[in-house]
């Protein structure tokens, strides 16, 4: 497995069992610019050129219409890092797999992903932003109708009998609930569900020293009133639990959250922030049957004050 603009160990459900899956790889690859905790399993670590060694573009949306952008290489790689597309070429090369191969290098990828827009790199060296759809059209319902069979708005799916799903929406309580089991609200009262702080991207920059002074930690937000009933105060070192597991985060008590429901920062976990990884406590057995997605965004969990005077986590 080849891993790269990706940290699956931390942004996947269920951390602990993804860790252990990734470890029972034959060979796992990952390439980075700052150690990851997918890093830290890998069996081969390659230094990935950072976005200002490497040409890329970015697609963005406007009312104006979508639009792509140039993102131009401004100084050559240091060391022996290399662009990620220069390396997979390479590795289908030595597979002899290079026959009919669609690009050998980042900016042959840009033009193979480019293809179906008709807009090359060396259009957008010339122009450096490029509308490739028109401007946004409101209401084409009105002349057009909706993008479904009957092109009305359909509360009964024929597409979804067809394929042996409900026609009607119905209610289901999630297989990990209070309701579907009885004896969880003694062990886990709470509703758990993630929160990422607008001043990061996923999992990165918290090893970032600026970044770790305007957001230093990850936090625990629970109401007063779960706050009280266990003891819980502003600041407090926490001890939260879920069937998967534990993680020690310091307390917020706002009532941005109600009662029986707490949020916790996603993103932490990383060898240099030194924090606990929000999905150890998430789940990953069930799925939704049609879009795949697995409820890791609610979960059953409880919380306690701390014994320790300082997080486990940042003595590792």
């Amino acid at each position: 497995m080849i891993v790269h603009h990706s940290n699956p160990v931390l942004v996947q459900g269920n951390q602990e069992r993804t860790k252990k899956a990734l470890q029972n790889l034959e060979f796992l690859m990952v390439f980075d610019i700052f150690p990851t905790a997918t890093t830290e399993i890998a069996d081969l670590i390659l230094p990935s050129a950072t976005d200002f060694e490497r040409v890329d573009y970015r697609a963005y949306s406007s009312s104006r219409g979508g639009y792509l952008a140039l993102r131009d290489k401004l100084v050559e790689p240091a060391g022996e890092s290399r662009s990620v597309f220069e390396v997979e070429y390479e590795l289908a090369r030595k597979m002899g797999m290079e026959q009919g191969y669609p690009f050998r290098n980042a900016e042959e990828w840009i033009n193979f992903v480019l293809e179906p827009s008709r807009v090359t790199l060396d259009d957008l060296r010339k122009n450096q932003i490029i509308y490739v759809s028109p401007p946004v059209v409101y209401e084409k319902y009105k002349k057009e109708g909706f993008g479904t069979p009957s092109r009305k708005v359909e509360c009964y799916s024929e597409r979804f009998k067809q394929s042996n799903y409900a026609a009607l929406p119905h209610f289901e309580y999630p297989k990990e609930s209070h309701k579907t089991n009885p004896e969880w609200p003694m062990q886990y009262s709470l509703w758990g569900t993630t929160r990422r702080p607008a001043e990061f991207v996923h999992t990165r920059f918290r090893n970032l020293q600026p970044m770790k002074k305007l957001y230093p930690e990850p936090l625990f937000f629970i109401h007063p009133i779960d706050a009280d009933d266990r003891g819980i105060r502003e600041n407090d070192l926490v001890e939260i639990k879920s069937p998967r597991g534990m993680i020690f985060v310091k307390a917020k008590i706002t009532e941005n959250v109600p009662p029986r429901l707490v949020a916790i920062d996603f993103g932490w976990g990383n060898p240099l922030d030194k924090r606990s990884g929000l999905n150890t406590l998430t789940a990953d057995e069930v799925w939704d049957p049609i879009s795949g997605g697995y409820p890791n965004r609610l979960f059953v969990c409880e919380a306690k004050k701390s014994s320790l005077e300082i997080n486990p986590c940042e003595k590792t």
